[in-house]
């Protein structure tokens, strides 16, 4: 998954909540949503590969927040290099 970035971000949220926004979001059936899901890596896997992960189980507001604070770690660690 790195192949060679100096950092990879995931947006997790657990299946389940993956699952009910992708078939409400593309009127999708049960079947269809979980066959998207499945033809991808599991999303336990991206999260446990990546180096940030930024947690979209909760509130927009509290994805924004944790979005800025990646866009701020990631400039500052920029600016030191």
């Amino acid at each position: 998954m790195d192949r060679g970035l100096a950092a990879a971000i995931v947006v997790y949220v657990p299946e389940q909540i993956q699952l009910e926004r992708l078939m409400a979001r593309d009127a999708l059936t049960q079947p269809e949503a979980l066959a998207r899901i499945r033809a991808q890596m599991p999303i336990e896997k991206k999260k446990s590969l990546a180096t940030l992960v930024i947690d979209n189980s909760g509130s927009l507001e509290r994805t924004r927040d944790q979005t800025l604070e990646v866009y701020r770690r990631l400039s500052q660690q920029g600016q030191e290099a």
